[in-house]
């Protein structure tokens, strides 16, 4: 592959392992259950006929590969990193395929596979795709090409992505059985932008149509008036850790923020998450 679809290069540096974990074999272990992945899948898109994948990027729960067959056809596939047990990819999985079914702008898994102790799932691969992430003192995207780096959202930018995070999340609370999205990144990569919003007008309308979410690792049953409270007392805060046994128990929503929201931002998304529900 010579497009530039990501970090493009892939080694242990990536890896997140816990302490008994040596972080070599585990990437042999990951490039044989790959292998063990294309001898055996029955997804049917893929079977009997040759793909090439690549690294593209990762996360504390996954890393990142696109598969590109014979044919040209692509797909994203996530595996989960050594320290992540296969149940956490499982779940998302089904979390995704579930709001998929009713909510466009969550991405739709397209297959399943595990095997010992590592799992994966496919879906479909949006070229170029920007992360929506935070470093420093700046929200931002990580944009592919033409090489992979991080740009800052200008403040109107910055303004209606947010809030168009917030107002999805929103839209996904689930009143019957009171269900809330929790354990959610919006400064780390679970939302995205499509590259073809780096060339139209910065207006909520556009921002709703090329944004993606592509993670959902957890609910939290809570009413949603409570659930919007959650949103305006977490959003505010730093919730940043570098390692998994500093995680403050007592965030739910906010998970690993380099940044706080402003008040504005997130009184602004909760409008349009009421508004669009």
């Amino acid at each position: 592959m010579k497009e530039k679809l990501g970090i493009g290069h892939y080694g242990s540096l990536f890896l997140d392992v816990n302490h008994e974990q040596d972080k070599e074999n585990e990437l042999i272990f990951i490039q044989n259950f790959i292998i063990d992945f294309i001898q055996k899948n029955d997804f049917s898109e893929l079977k009997n006929k040759k793909y090439d994948y690549e690294f593209i990027n990762y996360g504390d729960t996954e890393l990142v590969f696109v598969i590109k067959t014979e044919d040209s056809k692509y797909y994203t596939m996530l595996v989960n990193q050594p320290s992540t047990k296969k149940d956490i990819v499982k779940n998302e999985y089904n979390n995704l395929n579930k709001f998929s079914k009713s909510n466009k702008f969550v991405i739709k898994p397209l297959y399943y596979f595990e095997k010992g102790d590592k799992a994966l799932y496919l879906t479909p691969y949006i070229y170029q795709a920007r992360c929506i992430a935070s470093k420093n003192n700046s929200f931002g995207l990580y944009v592919p090409e033409p090489i992979y780096h991080f740009t800052e959202f200008n403040d109107h930018e910055r303004k209606i992505v947010n809030a168009a995070m917030i107002a999805n999340v929103i839209k996904l609370y689930n009143e019957k059985d009171s269900l809330g999205l929790c354990d959610i990144k919006f400064g780390g990569g679970d939302f995205i932008l499509e590259k073809e919003w780096d060339n139209e007008s910065k207006t909520i309308d556009n921002t709703f149509k090329r944004m993606k979410l592509i993670a959902a690792r957890n609910q939290i049953k809570i009413s949603f008036d409570d659930y919007l409270n959650l949103l305006r007392k977490e959003l505010v805060q730093r919730t940043y850790y570098y390692n998994k046994k500093d995680r403050d128990k007592n965030i739910l929503l906010n998970l690993k923020a380099r940044l706080p929201m402003t008040k504005e931002e997130i009184e602004e998304g909760i409008a349009l998450g009421l508004k669009i529900r």
